[in-house]
């Protein structure tokens, strides 16, 4: 092969809306915000703040933020203002470090972008769509070097992954990934232990946990039905596995984040 030539390690981010919406708040008190996914911020007038580590943030109008999945934050209101907001998932994994609110500096315009994005985007064209990732992926590549982890290039990780989470009704057992990697289970145990910091077992009940968030937040399915979705079989042993992981039941969780929940609103996007 010729030199001029260089082989570039390619990444897809794997983006997935969840949420999209433009809402006049009147009131934006809670106490715990910490969820699974990515969180996009576009504050369209002053009077909202986030509490991060005893540490108020305020969110000026026109200001961009970008937070994290899984991090622990409040937020307030001192008078109604306008918000974009959208939640998402990527396929990259977060770092611990990384957990924090993230104010994307001069993407001023990219957010007033944004925020006319939603006057031309209800009803949701495929090319509206991809204005949407775009901007959303330009944000994110924005965040400061450090913030998102480069990925090992382990092909036979990424293998092991995609068949693990491929039905979360049915995960496969570690003798099953034992076999399909060629490998003894306790032998399959510590190959995955020492490139995850996690035992299968512990790596599978967390995206499970995962996955049923963002069902409790994001779609109107019962809690029996999302048990069933994510491979708990019945309520019991889902609200058992989800206390915890969470400090918090399943059917409190979706109640202390109701607003990302109900009926499609005048301005959703998606």
């Amino acid at each position: 092969m010729s030199q001029s030539w260089a082989e570039l390690p390619a990444l897809n981010p794997g983006l997935h809306l969840l949420l999209a919406r433009r809402q006049f708040l009147t009131d934006w008190d809670f106490p715990d915000l910490a969820a699974p996914h990515w969180r996009l911020y576009v504050q369209m007038d002053e009077g909202g703040w986030l509490r991060f580590r005893r540490k108020r943030i305020e969110l000026p109008a026109g200001s961009v933020w970008l937070i994290p999945p899984e991090t622990a934050y409040a937020s307030g209101a001192d008078r109604p203002f306008r918000q974009c907001y959208v939640h998402f998932t990527l396929q990259i994994p977060c770092a611990v470090a990384a957990r924090r609110p993230w104010h994307i500096a001069g993407a001023e315009e990219e957010g007033r972008g944004l925020a006319a994005w939603f006057d031309q985007a209800p009803g949701g064209h495929l090319g509206s769509s991809f204005a949407l990732h775009r901007a959303i992926l330009g944000l994110v590549a924005r965040l400061p070097e450090g913030v998102l982890p480069v990925p090992a290039r382990d092909a036979a990780l990424s293998r092991a992954l995609a068949r693990m989470t491929a039905d979360l009704r049915r995960p496969p057992a570690n003798r099953e990934m034992a076999r399909a990697m060629g490998l003894h289970p306790n032998a399959w145990i510590r190959w995955f232990k020492a490139r995850t910091g996690s035992t299968p077992k512990a790596f599978l009940l967390a995206r499970r946990v995962q996955e049923a968030c963002i069902l409790l937040l994001h779609s109107d399915r019962s809690i029996e039905e999302i048990a069933e979705a994510t491979g708990f079989g019945d309520r019991y042993h889902f609200t058992r596995a989800f206390v915890r992981d969470r400090g918090i039941g399943p059917a409190a969780y979706r109640k202390s984040r109701a607003p990302a929940v109900g009926k499609r609103r005048e301005n959703d996007a998606i």
